[in-house]
């Protein structure tokens, strides 16, 4: 697979990137896009916007993705390629503090994957929403098919920052359940 994507960073996080790509350096900064993906490469990085802090820094980048474990009948992937937001750093089924994001944040992940040429789609994840009980946290996730592309768009809002070790089976939960959503995968068929 090859394409072109784009992340747009606000606030905290325009500040966070900011500071690894001028402490890290490029080569450094592009092995954390990848998120530890050796199928996938970052082949060109622009940033836009470092000096200007009023606007989003644009990283705009090509990239490929070797499909393992595709073949000449099959493509599997998963869209979720570079947003480290919706990874579960929540495995613990026990917590002894409290979490403290700090501030409410929001992302959202969005991607178009035009189907080759040949191939039809076999499988994908269905649209779904889901949120805590106090709808403190939600996720939304819209997939469809649309001329010859695969539409999807994902969503993870937080309406506060502070959740008590008390509360903690439920996001517990969640965020399980939002590991579960993330890595579903596409599936191509030739035919």
């Amino acid at each position: 697979m090859t394409g072109t994507g784009q992340i747009n960073s606000f606030s905290y996080n325009r500040i966070d990137d900011i500071d690894a790509y001028k402490t890290d350096g490029e080569e450094k900064y592009i092995k954390s896009l990848q998120n530890g993906n050796n199928d996938l490469k970052i082949t060109a990085l622009k940033l836009d916007n470092m000096e200007v802090d009023t606007l989003p820094l644009l990283q705009n980048f090509n990239f490929t993705l070797n499909l393992s474990g595709s073949d000449d009948n099959y493509i599997y992937f998963k869209p979720n390629l570079f947003s480290t937001a919706f990874d579960n750093e929540f495995l613990s089924e026990t917590r002894l503090t409290d979490i403290d994001f700090s501030c409410l944040g929001s992302d959202a992940v969005s991607g178009i994957y035009k189907v080759p040429a040949g191939f039809k789609i076999d499988a994908m994840p269905k649209s779904v929403s889901m949120a805590m009980s106090d709808n403190s946290i939600t996720f939304k996730r819209i997939v469809a098919a649309q001329d010859g592309s695969i539409v999807v768009r994902y969503s993870l809002n937080f309406k506060k920052s502070i959740f008590f070790k008390e509360d903690y089976p439920e996001f517990h939960d969640f965020f399980k359940k939002l590991s579960e959503l993330m890595n579903e995968q596409i599936v191509l068929k030739k035919g």
